[in-house]
């Protein structure tokens, strides 16, 4: 689902993020072609796809509002994209650049307004301050972005030390099995340390899925 940006790192509610990114602006770029505010895009969701409106660019990623054609719960905004659909307008997330397919169309003036407002309403958020309180807005949406990005690479690396303890185990194993063959059956190696061999084997095994999951859940995160 969409990373949330009501809520920061620590699980606190931050109405400061979501006051930048209903005030920001600016481009972003992918594969040479410029993003703006206001687009519709159609984005890969792990290998699905889905629509979103952008509502701020910033250096690698996108805030955006997913678009969905069945009528949310709450807070429904409707948008022409191929078709109209709605927009859950109190839920925000990040689409980095790279999973941008495809341009479907850019929202009319009247349009893009009338989405920030359901947002604005939505969320209770006077969109009115700005100066400093705006400049310190968007560095908090910044950082909430830069925060999972770390908990990706830390998540990745953790799942290549994992495979690397996994490849060398599996590899002992074999060798162990292989000595025991060429004596043809003798008690050059001890069961006991075949056995706490094949332990640690899945030991490994079991951390190495653990990682994997947390890397494909701050994945989806990520991805919204």
């Amino acid at each position: 689902m969409d990373k949330e940006l009501l809520y920061n790192g620590s699980g606190v509610k931050d109405i400061t993020a979501y006051k930048a990114i209903l005030q920001s602006g600016g481009t972003g770029n992918m594969n040479n072609y410029e993003i703006n505010k206001g687009e519709i895009w159609e984005v890969d969701n792990n290998g699905s796809s889905r629509l979103v409106v952008v509502l701020a660019c910033f250096e690698r990623y996108a805030a955006t509002v997913m678009l969905q054609d069945q009528l949310p719960g709450s807070s429904a905004v409707e948008v022409r994209a191929r078709d109209i659909m709605y927009a859950d307008a109190g839920r925000l997330g990040y689409v980095f650049y790279d999973k941008m397919v495809d341009f479907v169309r850019t929202l009319s003036d009247t349009e893009y307004q009338a989405l920030r407002q359901g947002i604005a309403n939505a969320l209770n958020i006077d969109t009115s301050d700005g100066g400093d309180a705006y400049s310190a807005a968007l560095e908090a949406a910044h950082q909430e972005a830069v925060i999972l990005r770390e908990d990706l690479a830390k998540a990745q690396e953790e799942i290549d030390n994992q495979a690397e303890e996994l490849e060398a185990a599996a590899n002992r194993v074999a060798a162990l099995e292989e000595e025991k063959k060429k004596k043809n059956g003798s008690n050059y190696i001890a069961a006991v340390e075949e056995s706490e061999l094949r332990k640690c084997l899945a030991m490994a095994e079991r951390e190495a899925e653990i990682y994997k999951r947390l890397y494909e859940d701050l994945l989806a995160r990520a991805l919204g």
